[in-house]
């Protein structure tokens, strides 16, 4: 799997512009320079429950919470840190809609899977299923933040995408605890069809879990066999930025 395809490889070389994140050179083929990629927020030592970055460098393990209480997700996967350069793009594609803050947050994040050796980790999921967005906040911004990121992601890595519904507005998450969250987050989901098996729930940045908890259980509701979660940035416990 080729992060860009070849059209936008060819522009990239001809076009080069300059790395958005500092405006200096790019690399060659990349819309990104060497020193911004270099410097990138990876998740490399993450939880395989909640992909919460683990201290000390651990790899492979579960952090303390989710061998105490196991998350219905087989394992989940952020391959950026959402502090920093990521925090500020994000920021940028949803509240300000820079839509090519979102693309370069996708292409990023499909790059640090690459070099992980965790392109194939999504595999075995049927489809891609895009945590959907308080409706609210879509008339607010103008554009549903997730899907905008989940079509692109899953036209990346050819997968077929499916989409779920919100019941009710659950206003921000922002500032809420895990236990608050779920509370706000119980039977909000509804599916339109029953989906396959195996399903991979994708959303931009995950905090505490909680909402993909939420879709896990009512996918499993409707007679899936395998859930996992993948998000573009996790949010760490304790980590400050520098924008």
């Amino acid at each position: 799997m080729r992060v860009f395809p070849w059209w936008e490889r060819a522009l990239l070389r001809l076009l080069p512009g300059h790395c958005p994140l500092c405006l200096g050179v790019p690399l060659r083929g990349m819309p990104w320079c060497a020193a911004c990629f270099a410097a990138l927020p990876r998740n490399r030592a993450a939880c395989l429950g909640c992909a919460e970055p683990l201290p000390g460098g651990a790899r492979g393990l579960h952090c303390s919470r989710c061998l105490s209480a196991p998350p219905l997700m087989s394992s989940s996967r952020a391959p950026l840190v959402f502090c920093d350069e990521i925090a500020w793009l994000v920021r940028r594609f949803k509240f300000e809609g820079d839509f090519r803050a979102g693309r370069l947050l996708v292409e990023l994040a499909l790059t640090v899977l690459i070099e992980s050796d965790e392109r194939d980790w999504g595999a075995r999921f049927d489809v891609l299923l895009a945590v959907p967005s308080d409706a609210v906040r879509v008339r607010e911004r103008g554009f549903d933040h997730a899907d905008w990121l989940a079509r692109r992601f899953a036209r990346r890595v050819g997968m077929p995408l499916l989409r779920a519904r919100r019941l009710r507005a659950t206003g921000s998450q922002r500032g809420l605890g895990r236990r608050a969250r779920q509370r706000n987050l119980t039977e909000v989901f509804s599916l339109a069809i029953s989906p396959p098996p195996r399903v991979l729930l994708f959303d931009d940045v995950m905090t505490t879990g909680a909402t993909f908890e939420a879709l896990a259980q009512c996918c499993f509701d409707a007679g899936c066999l395998e859930v996992a979660a993948l998000a573009l940035a996790r949010t760490p416990r304790s980590l400050p930025t520098r924008r």
